[in-house]
């Protein structure tokens, strides 16, 4: 599986664009969503949808989100220097935008007494309307929990791997956070620790019981049930991102 950033990667934009939430991690867990959703064989995703973020499937994230963050997911920001023709010609055809020449032979008071002025007559003479919307947006109404969406996206992935086979998902989840954890805390990085679902460490336990004759297949039902809620949580979150909807009800 592709390898994760697990650091919060605080990041709001820049001069010119920002996005609606400050951190690139949620985005990074829709384009990772998106990818186990083309995996997938039982899910088809919405055609046509996707088609401007490109060839996600064969993309590492962080030179795709490079290249395509400010056109998918920002909002231009409302104040920011214009550096070329073509941002002058934008922004004096915007109804929700003045274009003020600031001269720099005056001093700072000023400068910013014209410009009080300039936005002061400008404000009178129109209505405020909402800004600019992505083409692309979260549909989290609250804050996300990324550590659970980390949890889903990693189970699935291994899920998928192992053909829907959930002895080997839950023990290939849990040797990978295990190896990661103790490379967090062991290598000290500043990353996050990823979480283990709580009844998995005790399921693995029953596995490896079972499998020396020491325990009956029936003990682990509970915990089994457990796991396999985690399978159908994380199959909604893939069945929203192929439907154009992320994180979605799950």
């Amino acid at each position: 599986m592709v390898g994760v950033d697990m650091g919060q990667r605080a990041f709001g934009g820049d001069a010119t664009h920002r996005l609606p939430k400050p951190k690139m991690e949620p985005y990074r867990l829709w384009f990772e969503f998106l990818k186990l959703a083309l995996r997938d064989p039982t899910i088809t995703v919405k055609p046509g949808f996707y088609a401007d973020w490109g060839d996600v499937a064969g993309s590492n994230f962080d030179q795709w989100w490079g290249d395509n963050w400010r056109r998918l997911f920002a909002e231009p920001a409302p104040t920011h220097r214009l550096t070329t023709a073509l941002e002058f010609r934008d922004a004096i055809s915007d109804p929700d935008s003045i274009v003020v020449r600031i001269s720099l032979t005056e001093n700072h008071s000023q400068r910013m007494e014209g410009i009080k002025s300039a936005v002061a007559a400008a404000g009178e003479a129109r209505k405020p309307r909402t800004g600019g919307k992505a083409p692309f947006s979260l549909t989290a109404n609250r804050s996300m929990n990324l550590s659970s969406l980390r949890v889903f996206l990693r189970f699935y992935g291994f899920w998928l791997e192992s053909n829907g086979d959930l002895e080997s998902t839950c023990r290939s989840y849990y040797a990978w956070a295990r190896a990661w954890n103790d490379q967090v805390k062991g290598k000290g990085w500043k990353r996050n620790q990823v979480a283990i679902p709580p009844y998995l460490p005790t399921y693995i336990d029953h596995l490896d019981l079972k499998a020396a004759g020491k325990a009956k297949a029936t003990d682990g039902d509970a915990m089994r049930a457990d796991m396999r809620r985690y399978v159908r949580r994380a199959k909604k979150i893939v069945q929203n991102v192929a439907k154009g909807v992320f994180p979605g009800e799950f």
